[in-house]
């Protein structure tokens, strides 16, 4: 209470939002900054600043500058240096996606996004869209398998068998045309069964067949690896995996002989079509026709899917049919099946079971190794294989291989080693400089199972090498 008066005085003001402020203190309003506020004992006194109309000479425009509450004429001929640029008085850039800047009379006023905290739903990934600043929800990708004699697991999970031996639309884009993967089945082993025999990728006007052995040819004409065709496509070679990336987020994984995997980004969702299914989340209705009618039959879905190919025409291919090579083969064969499938079941795959249950993928394993014959142990490995793979992009990596089953036999002469979980751009002597994040961001997954060279030691002409061994490189030329 003053002395003077006889009723309470307060010595501060309340802001609403930002607390108190002292007796006499004086400040600019935060959204009008021609409002300057004085607390006088307990009361906030605002005046508001009038503006005069400002006249420029050479025919220049007022400038609102930050933190001034009417417009100026711009400082004739003072310009910025931000980040080894020369700005003009008054011109805007933007810095990245995120921040924009404005030469201010010789300052630099810089505005960066703040973006909003993001929640996606279970189906969905933040991603990062280009062009814009703060991640947004998109779906996740999905990936496509063909293995064995061949079975199909679809974007949408479901399991199917289909013997065809025939071309075949495997998955493509059904809403814009963006791009169409084929599939050639050959027969092999057992009458009625077939084999993923080459592939076929259309994208813009580029045509890239994966034959087998790791035979590339582009339009029509035989590849050394990797090779790289702007816009459009790269595709390398890492071990015994072909790998096609493209610039649209189709990637592709070939074994060169009949394991196949095709991952699309979730931009695609719901546009696909093909032996791959449609992407919408929901396995149920995976068995639809070119007519868009749901077929009864995984034959009848199969052949709807028929292309007429160069190499291979309608009418010299075989459709595929609805068969059991168990019961062709007899009941010792399914037994003996049943009985090497099992490791499926057992320790070594036990931590995926959780993740991807392994009974669709056990019972395709005893499907191949009935219709296999004499060819049971490379039947065996690719229908292992492609669990593992599966595991692998569900984020469990399985050390299950040994030297009694499906080893990989490395050239240790040269220094590699075996990996289940290796990077799939390696480091080398020209690349050995680059951070690995970068080098691993324009990779096509987060690993591949293959030949490595150990912690350390970095690839060279086919060799692992001491990185202090490397030749010295002078503008990509080694000297």
């Amino acid at each position: 209470m003053s002395p003077e008066s006889c009723c309470p005085v307060c010595k501060e003001c309340v802001i609403e939002g930002q607390g108190r402020v002292a007796n006499g203190s004086s400040w600019t309003d935060s959204d009008d900054n021609c409002v300057t506020c004085t607390c006088n004992l307990g009361y906030i006194e605002c005046s508001i600043e009038e503006c005069l109309p400002a006249v420029c000479l050479d025919g220049k425009k007022p400038v609102k500058t930050p933190g001034k509450c009417c417009p100026e004429c711009p400082a004739s001929g003072v310009s910025c240096l931000h980040q080894g640029t020369v700005y003009h008085s008054n011109e805007q850039w933007e810095v990245d996606e995120c921040t924009s800047c404005t030469c201010v009379s010789g300052d630099v006023h810089c505005h960066s996004e703040r973006c909003p905290l993001l929640t996606c739903a279970t189906d969905e990934m933040p991603a990062v869209v280009p062009g814009l600043c703060c991640p947004h929800c998109l779906p996740r990708p999905a990936t496509c398998i063909a293995f064995g004699d061949p079975h199909y697991r679809t974007f949408d999970g479901r399991m199917l068998h289909f013997q065809g031996a025939c071309t075949y639309v495997l998955a493509q884009d059904c809403e814009d045309g963006d791009f169409s993967v084929h599939v050639t089945n050959d027969d092999r082993g057992r009458k009625g069964v077939s084999w993923t025999k080459e592939v076929t990728v259309f994208i813009g006007d580029v045509a890239v067949q994966l034959l087998q052995d790791w035979v590339v040819k582009v339009d029509d004409e035989v590849v050394s690896l990797p090779f790289l065709r702007e816009p459009y496509i790269y595709v390398e070679r890492q071990t015994n995996t072909i790998l096609l990336n493209t610039n649209i987020g189709l990637k592709v994984l070939w074994s060169g002989r009949s394991h196949l995997e095709v991952s699309v980004p979730g931009s695609y969702k719901g546009h696909t079509c093909g032996l791959c299914g449609n992407f919408n989340n929901y396995y149920q209705d995976d068995l639809r026709m070119p007519s868009g009618q749901l077929s009864l039959s995984e034959s009848g879905f199969g052949n709807s899917w028929m292309v007429e190919n160069g190499s291979r025409s309608l009418s010299t291919c075989r459709p595929g049919e609805d068969v059991d090579p168990c019961k062709d083969a007899g009941y010792q064969a399914k037994k003996g099946a049943n009985a090497r499938c099992k490791v499926l079941k057992s320790a070594v795959f036990k931590p995926c079971h959780r993740v991807v249950p392994p009974e669709p993928w056990y019972g395709a394993c005893v499907y191949d190794l009935c219709a296999c014959g004499a060819n049971g142990d490379e039947c065996l490995c690719d229908a292992l294989e492609a669990y593992s793979s599966r595991c692998r992009e569900a984020g469990v990596v399985l050390k299950w291989r040994s030297p009694s089953l499906c080893a990989v036999g490395c050239p240790v002469e040269r220094g590699f080693v075996f990996d289940e979980c290796g990077p799939p751009c390696p480091v080398t002597c020209f690349n050995l400089d680059v951070p690995l994040g970068v080098i691993e961001s324009h990779c096509f997954k987060p690993c591949v199972p293959g030949c490595q060279c150990p912690a350390g030691l970095v690839l060279h002409n086919n060799h692992c090498i001491q990185p202090e061994k490397c030749p010295k490189i002078i503008h990509g030329k080694h000297t």
